[in-house]
């Protein structure tokens, strides 16, 4: 257990909490039936410690304020003591404030603290809880089992199955439609009469149409696409595979603590009466004492604790780690793709005729001709008539696409390869063998007489001399305090040196007492 000191011997002890605190919470032994312990048992026994930890809180609470309420008290006994004690002395009685029956002429006594006296204590105190360790009785059991493992995982292909054409003729026309004037000639007859042998008249002149030659751009194969399959991206990657499984424990790990220093209340925040000149600083004989109410601030003290770092658990322990074998396999990074890449059409540069003028005609007139003669007369006048032209056709190849271009996606089998692992057939036995706890000695220290006040001879200036003083002053430099100048003056670094040396060794403080001369080895004439 660990165990807290208080002012005025007090001392309060506070159960650690172990694997015993489990015991007391329904859990069983540590070493078998803690084993048989729930979550939910364990939990009620943390919390049970830690209601019993918060009602020791409070129980040390409760007695640090018991303990400021009798310090206030006895200060309040003390100063109303003292003040008795300087009327008393006025009065001429010295029994009433404490002082010795014994005291001479010429001596002096100051009320001085009496340090307390404490007796030395040699404790047991628990280093590391007993635990378990886990020992293999018998080791795991294995056998060597055939397994089929992937080496190159199945995959896919696309197959592009390419796009369909026919030839087929088409007819093009190369000269258009046109038509042409056509002259039906005069019909005459032969007459015996003396007429004119020609009348006059008209021809008929045709101007023929005119044609140009053009050069024409015709489509001899349509538009179309074809597909192109990007194939698919692979990569060769080192696999782990596991061989052999790896073989556990489940252990109990026990309770852990941790130590923490906490910083309490040692004094309370008091007043007490202090008197204004002491004996050493005394103005006349007719002052008396002086009594001031002075301020004291609290103290405190910083002690040890042991608290909980980590609650027990159960731990996994690897007893037969896992192996794996590293095998090389191709893996697939980017699938196959396809894109259409459209084909453009093809042209054919043609050259055909093209009516540019139609075919006209004109009228000339043919004067009369007058003859005795036999005379051809018209019968018919000459007539024309249109005749129209048909277009001229060729015939051209061209290829034409009956079924586009399609994809298909071939299924590639995965590879495998069979290998041999190692399975375990009966798990490794284990028992719990036990290691005992560990403890250690400490020396401690136990108050067996408390502080208090009492009268004892000081220097005052009665038995007071610039010899003394410097005796003094000397010696405390010997013992490594620093009492400045030394100059047998009693000053403000001869008294601190004095009250720091009382400090050190134990002594009472409250003035220069003959003990504190004593301990310095300084002899007063």
């Amino acid at each position: 257990m660990t165990v807290l000191f208080y002012p005025k011997g007090k001392m309060l002890a506070m159960p650690v909490l172990v694997v015993a605190g489990l015991m007391l919470g329904g859990c069983g032994t540590p070493t078998k039936q803690a084993e048989d312990c729930s979550a939910p048992c364990i939990a009620k026994a943390v919390k049970q410690q830690q209601a019993l930890l918060s009602s020791k809180e409070n129980e040390i609470s409760s007695l640090q304020n018991a303990l400021g309420q009798e310090r206030a008290k006895r200060t309040r006994l003390e100063i109303a003591s003292r003040s008795t004690g300087a009327r008393s002395t006025r009065a001429g009685n010295p029994q009433a404030v404490g002082l010795p029956a014994s005291a001479k002429a010429g001596e002096c006594y100051a009320r001085v603290i009496i340090p307390p006296k404490y007796k030395p204590e040699t404790k047991r105190v628990l280093q590391r809880e007993s635990t378990t360790r886990t020992v293999i009785v018998e080791p795991a059991k294995y056998t060597w089992e055939t397994k089929r493992i992937t080496i190159k995982e199945p995959s896919e292909r696309v197959e592009t199955i390419p796009a369909k054409y026919d030839w087929v003729t088409d007819r093009v026309m190369v000269k258009e439609p046109g038509e042409r004037i056509k002259t039906i000639p005069a019909k005459y007859e032969w007459v015996t009469e003396r007429v004119m042998v020609k009348e006059p008249g008209e021809r008929v002149e045709t101007i023929p149409a005119k044609y140009e030659w053009v050069t024409e751009r015709v489509m001899v194969e349509e538009p179309g696409e074809r597909i192109e399959t990007i194939p698919a991206k692979y990569r060769w990657e080192n696999k782990k595979i596991r061989v052999q499984d790896a073989v556990t424990v489940d252990k109990k790990v026990p309770v852990t603590y941790r130590t923490v220093r906490e910083r309490i209340l040692d004094k309370p925040a008091h007043t007490v009466w202090k008197k204004g000149s002491g004996l050493i600083t005394r103005i006349n004989e007719e002052t008396g004492d002086i009594m001031c109410l002075v301020e004291v601030p609290a103290t405190y003290k910083t002690i040890t604790k042991q608290v909980i770092d980590q609650p027990e658990r159960m731990k996994t322990v690897v007893v037969s780690p896992a192996q794996y074998k590293t095998v090389r396999t191709r893996v697939l990074v980017k699938p196959a793709q396809t894109r259409t890449i459209p084909i453009p059409a093809k042209y054919q540069t043609i050259r055909k005729k093209v009516l540019k003028r139609p075919a006209q005609t004109r009228t000339i007139p043919i004067p009369a001709e007058y003859k005795t003669v036999r005379k051809k007369v018209v019968k018919q006048p000459a007539q024309t008539r249109k005749i129209e032209t048909p277009p001229e056709y060729k015939t051209l190849r061209k290829k034409v696409m009956v079924k586009p271009p399609q994809t298909r996606t071939v299924n590639i089998p995965g590879e495998y390869k069979t290998i041999k692992v190692k399975v375990l057939v009966s798990p490794a036995k284990t028992r719990e063998v036990p290691v005992p706890a560990q403890y250690n000695t400490v020396t401690t220290k136990t108050e067996v007489a408390a502080s208090r006040m009492d009268w004892r001879p000081v220097l005052c200036e009665t038995n007071m001399t610039a010899n003394n003083i410097r005796q003094l002053q000397m010696a405390l430099s010997r013992a490594g305090y620093n009492p400045g100048n030394i100059d047998g003056e009693l000053g403000a670094g001869t008294l601190q040196a004095v009250d720091n040396f009382q400090r050190r060794k134990g002594l009472s403080r409250g003035g220069i007492t003959f003990e504190t001369l004593d301990a310095l080895g300084v002899r007063i004439n």
